[in-house]
Parts: structure tokens; sequence; C-alpha cells
């Protein structure tokens, strides 16, 4: 297509002459609307890939809720595990099925594996920037939030998001010890056995959490783990 501008200095406006289906066609337009034309097509026409996240993924109460890439071969995956009773050890003795409050992980994956997890505790159901949080008022985690996996190793190619799902599944499996513990971490100030017996076959009490005043919203735990 042939296209022909004239310029009116006078008036600002442009003259745009071209031809459609054999017919002679005149448009104008003013100058800034032509500027804004050329730029929106010069951007068209770069060679950029787009980056697209991850799809919201849940399964057996656990959920994909962020995603983060942190260098080229790094991720940290968000997921939140809703309330549920697992199996529950202090060192050697098996306490049954315990209730566990919905915790938020944040599970970092170097070159597709395992690096770092970190656990914290919200009640929100729709987690947002300035959710508050809680302590993890049981063991394996040390006061920042990260966990403590001891000898106890994470193995396996996590490739996404969806498949860092069993790690929460490693995690509740693991041996609680008393490394890490606090009383403070529960309103009731239980010792562990005690809060272990206390929470057998229930589903966990809310009413038993302390909030976490060293990262006391989502957004301030997520910036502190990047």
């Amino acid at each position: 297509m042939k296209i022909n501008m004239v310029l009116d200095t006078d008036s600002n406006l442009v003259e745009i002459k071209y031809s459609e289906n054999n017919r002679n066609k005149i448009k104008t337009i003013t100058s800034e609307d032509l500027i804004e034309t050329i730029k929106v097509t010069n951007c068209k026409e770069r060679n950029f890939i787009p980056v697209i996240g991850q799809l919201y993924t849940e399964n057996n109460g656990i959920s994909l809720i962020q995603t983060i890439q942190i260098s080229q071969n790094a991720y940290i995956y968000v997921l939140k595990q809703e309330k549920k009773k697992y199996p529950f050890s202090v060192y050697s003795q098996f306490y049954g099925f315990c209730g566990m409050p919905q915790t938020i992980f944040a599970i970092e994956i170097i070159n597709n594996s395992f690096s770092n997890m970190y656990v914290t505790v919200c009640t929100d159901k729709l987690i947002k920037s300035n959710s508050k949080l809680y302590k993890y008022p049981f063991t394996n985690v040390y006061a920042n939030g990260r966990v403590c996996t001891g000898a106890n190793s994470i193995k396996g190619k996590f490739i996404d998001g969806e498949s860092t799902f069993k790690i929460i599944d490693y995690f509740y499996s693991m041996p609680n010890t008393l490394e890490n513990y606090s009383t403070a971490n529960n309103s009731k100030h239980l010792e562990l056995s005690q809060l272990a017996t206390y929470l057998k076959d229930k589903e966990f009490e809310d009413s038993l959490l302390v909030s976490n005043k060293s990262c006391s919203s989502y957004s301030e735990w997520i910036n502190s783990i990047i």
C-alpha cells in the first residue's frame, strides 16, 4: 500500500492519502496520534518472547499460589497447604494423626533440584500481600522460617510448581525433635508432647497461633526470602 502524508504545521494535523480497494481515501489525524501509532507498530515488530507464568494448580488441599524466578535456573514456588491431619512423631514416639494449621511453603528449586524451604502460617483463605502471618507452632523450623531438614535429604527432579507438591509430604514425614521448638510459638505454651496430645485426631485450632512479629505480612515474608 502506498501512503502519502502531508503535515500542516499551522494546525498540527496530518493528512494521510492512501488507496484501498482501488479507491483513493483521505484521513486526517493529529501529529501526536501519528507518533503513537508508529511507536505501537515498532513495539509489535520487536522480537520479544513473552514470559508466561504457571497456571494456578490445586491438588489434595495443596495449591500453587505464586511462582518467583530469582535467577536463570532458580525458582521459588509458594504453596498453600490447607488444614489437614498428618502423622506426627516426636523422635521415635508416634502420636497418631494431629491437626496441622493452614501452612504456606516457599520452596526454592535450583537446576530442578531442591535447595531450601521456608514455612509460615496464615489463616486467610485468599492470600494477599497484607495477609497476617503466624509462627509455625511445631519443630524443624528456624526462627526465620527456614526448614531444617537435617539428615532427611529431599531428592528428585522438580521441573515446575506442581512437581514440588510431594515435598510437603516429605516435610511432614520428618520426625519432630526438640531442636528449634519453643513453647512461645503456641498460645497455651504447651510442651511439644502436650501439643501433640492436644491435637491428636483434632482439626488444628487457630486460637493456638502466635503472631509472627518479625515478618507480620505475606509480602514482608517473601521479601525476606528473595
